[in-house]
């Protein structure tokens, strides 16, 4: 039932708040999404939503990382059971981990493209190209990386990968470099432009 609970929460409070929030939010805010998560639980619980069913907030917080983290490529499994331990005594605490995940998870992503254009930029010919490193694109079953230090080396040998792809079409550095470039730009946008909803 918590789950539930939890994720129909997530989407009501999420399609409430059209602009960007960062956490922390106001108290106002948290003030009202700590009642309407309240009320979601009371109308489940009389509906008999929950009868015989319990359900784990670590876990519930776990399905939510690997919801908007599907790849694997922003927390850390250090970070995943850190968040999943985490003491939560009310709605209010729920609604703050909530936001605090989601806006966790956007700013790493904003911060490892930006360090994927720094990858990109010192990219001058084909020998910075030179590499017998394998990239697992698909990481959704693989175990997430161990260390922040992990998930940019990754990143580093992900955006090279696309490089070279655009790089082989293009076969120009410049060329290549710009176009990737942009595309990392269009990335960064995108996340800015993000609603919670979305």
């Amino acid at each position: 039932m918590k789950k539930i609970i939890f994720f129909i929460f997530l989407r009501f409070f999420f399609n409430l708040s059209a602009s960007e929030s960062t956490f922390p939010i106001s108290d106002e805010n948290k003030d009202l999404y700590s009642k309407v998560y309240d009320e979601a639980q009371y109308v489940l619980q009389k509906n008999h939503f929950n009868n015989e069913f319990s359900f784990k907030k670590s876990d519930v917080v776990k399905k939510f990382i690997n919801q908007i983290d599907n790849q694997r490529l922003i927390f850390t499994q250090n970070e995943l059971n850190s968040y999943s331990i985490k003491p939560l005594f009310n709605s209010a605490d729920e609604v703050n981990l909530a936001f605090m995940l989601f806006n966790y998870f956007k700013e790493r992503s904003l911060g490892l493209i930006d360090h994927q254009i720094e990858t990109i930029k010192l990219i001058e010919s084909e020998e910075d190209l030179i590499s017998n490193d394998f990239v697992y694109k698909n990481r959704e079953n693989l175990e997430r990386f161990k260390s922040y230090s992990q998930i940019k080396t990754y990143q580093q040998k992900l955006i090279k990968s696309e490089f070279i792809s655009v790089y082989l079409k293009e076969n120009d550095i410049e060329k290549a470099k710009k176009k990737i470039l942009k595309r990392l730009d269009n990335r960064k946008k995108s996340l800015n432009r993000i609603t919670n909803d979305e």
